[in-house]
């Protein structure tokens, strides 16, 4: 298992069931909830929102399943990430239906409340935290789509990472809404800064630096 985040309650008054896509709307419910593929169920039945199964990561993979609905994928994959993974085009999570990519970043509490921390009280012990998730959301969220199918690495821990393509449409999204141009190039200079720091941490040198810069100026054309 791996985290992720939710919140139940924010979740329940802000998800109205009628409104889901369409595949979503086959997904089990929970007091009201909607349970994406992803989450993990206990042994009783309860989903916790918060957490990765990882066992999903296979049948996602080798069988080509959305990562919220579980259903098969089309010819799109796309992937609501934040604004840093625009610029080294990871993402932690395998591919999704367009529309359920797009729903999770307008309703997702996590995703869609700026400087919220993620929920890690009375997790599971068996529960691993990924290194490399960000503790705090984005501000604004991306939803990448490609024709490409990803590349799937591991970190130097064995948590899968996905590599995404070159995008055939990049749509931006804070607070439940689209973002404004604003809003989105200064998530993504926030995003910048936290690919050099990161950079700093792990050694970096003059060409590292250069790089992601290099990088980060490629990915500012998919800015709205």
């Amino acid at each position: 298992m791996t985290t992720t985040e939710s919140d139940p309650v924010a979740h329940a008054r802000a998800t109205d069931l009628s409104q889901l896509p369409e595949k979503m709307q086959r997904l089990p419910v929970y007091k009201g909830i909607p349970v994406p593929f992803f989450v993990y169920v206990d042994g009783d039945g309860k989903p916790d929102h918060r957490i990765v199964d990882a066992k999903k990561y296979g049948p996602a993979v080798n069988h080509r399943l959305c990562w919220v609905c579980g259903q098969k994928l089309g010819a799109i994959e796309s992937y609501a990430v934040g604004p840093m993974c625009t610029i080294n085009r990871i993402s932690g999570e395998p591919g999704q239906h367009t529309e359920c990519s797009e729903w999770s970043a307008r309703h997702c509490p996590f995703l869609t409340t700026p400087g919220r921390g993620r929920r890690e009280a009375h997790l599971p012990g068996e529960v691993k935290k990924e290194p490399l998730m960000s503790p705090d959301n984005p501000g604004v969220m991306a939803v990448w789509s490609t024709r490409h199918r990803p590349l799937m690495q591991r970190t130097p821990d064995g948590a899968p990472i996905f590599m995404m393509g070159e995008p055939i449409s990049v749509d931006w999204y804070t607070l439940g809404r689209r973002a404004t141009p604003a809003e989105a190039a200064h998530a993504f200079d926030l995003g910048v800064e936290r690919l050099m720091r990161l950079a700093g941490e792990g050694g970096a040198d003059d060409m590292d630096y250069a790089y992601i810069a290099n990088k980060a100026r490629d990915a500012r054309k998919y800015l709205p």
